[in-house]
């Protein structure tokens, strides 16, 4: 749970605001490992 919240974070703070449709999908992919 700790580093999905981090994960979270910094993607949120890296990637620049979007729309809330927009957030889940954002959150999704950057949760898959590379």
């Amino acid at each position: 749970m700790l580093v999905d919240a981090g994960l979270e974070t910094v993607a949120e703070l890296r990637l620049p605001p979007q729309p809330p449709s927009l957030r889940p999908q954002v959150l999704l992919t950057a949760r898959r490992p590379a």
